[in-house]
């Protein structure tokens, strides 16, 4: 009997064991494809967030300056021999442009409240076999945060011989945080060019009014 009871104990031990190392296998298992989907999703979020608020930006600067009545935002004077004597720059067009810009730009982050990317099982757990062609639909949550910011800046740009390209840029800066598995935070700068001139001969000055 005390044979029996012996045997019987080693088994118990031995399936509890077994039982343990399972357990520590799967869990093992599950952490690594958590963690591996969590940054599979996270980098598929980030670029298609990234893209989307691209795309944003351009849509408020498009609508701004086709609906925006702010004339010449930068006008040239000649002198007598037909040369671009200056550039001069309406400030107060441009700052309206760039507070018009970003209102916009704000109301529609505002509205992005979900994100939804597509994400294929196949490339979490490395099998085509069973998983491949098993795309899902994972929804980000989106929390705009950091406002946005506009900034103008000027440049000359050589455009060949004795020919000058002056350029102004509209630089918007936006930064968003989303929540899939974990936080993140998508920040994106553009700059978008709001005038361009071509100058034949000297570089002339430019005064900001």
């Amino acid at each position: 009997m005390v044979y029996i009871k012996k045997n019987k104990k080693k088994r118990l031990f031995k399936i509890a064991v077994f039982v343990f190392a399972l357990v520590f296998i799967c869990v093992s298992a599950l952490r690594a494809v958590n963690r591996k989907a969590d940054e599979y999703i996270t980098e598929l979020a980030r670029t298609g967030l990234a893209r989307a608020v691209t795309e944003m930006i351009n849509d408020a600067v498009f609508e701004s300056m086709s609906e925006g009545a702010y004339g010449e935002l930068a006008k040239t004077a000649y002198d007598a021999g037909g040369r671009v004597r200056s550039i001069t720059v309406d400030s107060t067009a441009v700052n309206i442009m760039r507070a018009d810009v970003s209102r916009r730009l704000c109301e529609k982050l505002g509205e992005l409240e979900k994100f939804y990317v597509d994400v294929d099982l196949s490339n979490i757990f490395e099998d085509e076999v069973i998983f491949g062609g098993s795309p899902i639909s994972v929804t980000v949550d989106i929390v705009p945060t950091g406002g946005v910011e506009t900034d103008v800046k000027s440049e000359f740009v050589s455009a060949g011989i004795n020919q000058t390209n002056y350029r102004m840029n509209l630089t918007v800066d936006a930064s968003i945080t989303a929540d899939v598995i974990s936080s993140f935070t998508v920040d994106v700068s553009t700059s978008i060019n709001i005038v361009d001139m071509l100058i034949v001969g000297d570089v002339p000055t430019v005064v900001w009014n």
